[in-house]
């Protein structure tokens, strides 16, 4: 859904000659920003008054909805010809095998804490096997039947943007799952209040989503990423004081400034990963980054 949210968008953009695309971008991803607001609280809701179970049946009803919505607005058609192409069953299970074990073995080990046990080291070799595997695979090098088409890395943007995203997710998700740690084997909250203690953060991420796509539009990806950088990096620093003292207030407001920064990251980034790739490799460029 996420590919096709930033893929299609872009797509149409460029068949209107438009190349500018960081305002468009921050209105498509608009959505993806309210997650961060309402996925928690809503997960607390869950936690506190309901069975876990139901953290995975309430997506039944959303996924309903968006196939009733997707089926009524979202255009379709026949795929052009130039753009149709067999799957690669082998590919296909090489990367499911890879990223599974890898995940698999990564979690193993933070689980014990011992990344010399014999299930991590398995895990996390066969995963690297099977994915060096894929990527020797001929099918792989062939544009017109690659599962991942992994010769777009040659275009600087690609590998550049997917560095930045890896990077930029790994800021965003630390703090997403330990702050609500610390709010209740610190502070004693329920799950409910921890998620209420993160409405800040997602509330900034929101409101800089909009000047995020328009200063890349008029200044550049690079620019803008680099300043969502240094600005997540300056409002994390002061977690490193908090403790089970510190005042509500100061909280809220790092976090809110700290939203702020996040929210200028995914949109230059995304943006940015399109500009030296022809339009016919704009979805699976969307796959890899």
């Amino acid at each position: 859904i996420i590919t096709l949210m930033t893929t299609l968008p872009v797509e149409m953009a460029h068949a209107h000659g438009i190349v500018n695309v960081g305002s468009i971008m921050s209105t498509i991803m608009l959505p993806l920003s309210c997650g961060p607001i309402f996925g928690p609280v809503i997960g607390g809701i869950i936690l506190n008054f309901f069975s876990w179970h139901w953290l995975f049946i309430i997506n039944v009803p959303v996924v309903t909805v968006a196939l009733v919505l997707g089926r009524r607005y979202v255009e379709g058609g026949p795929a052009p010809k130039e753009c149709q192409r067999p799957f690669d069953p082998v590919g296909f299970i090489l990367v499911v095998l890879g990223i599974s074990l890898l995940l698999f073995g990564l979690t193993q080990a933070s689980q014990s804490g011992d990344l010399a046990r014999f299930p991590v080291v398995a895990s996390l070799a066969g995963g690297a096997i099977a994915l060096i595997l894929f990527a020797a695979w001929p099918a792989t090098r062939d544009a017109h039947r690659a599962f991942v088409d992994v010769a777009l890395m040659r275009y600087r943007s690609v590998p550049t943007a997917s560095a930045a995203i890896f990077m930029a997710g790994a800021v965003l998700y630390s703090a997403q799952f330990l702050f609500p740690l610390y709010c209740q084997d610190l502070l004693g909250a329920d799950a409910l209040t921890a998620s209420l203690m993160l409405l800040p953060q997602g509330v900034g991420a929101l409101l800089s989503r909009s000047l995020a796509g328009r200063l890349t539009d008029s200044h550049g990806g690079r620019v803008v990423a680099a300043g969502g950088f240094v600005g997540t990096a300056l409002t994390t620093l002061p977690f490193m004081l908090l403790d089970p003292h510190a005042p509500a207030l100061f909280t809220g407001v790092i976090l809110f400034v700290r939203g702020l920064a996040v929210g200028m990251l995914i949109v230059p980034i995304t943006t940015c990963s399109y500009t030296s790739v022809p339009d016919s490799a704009i979805p699976d460029t969307a796959v890899i980054v």
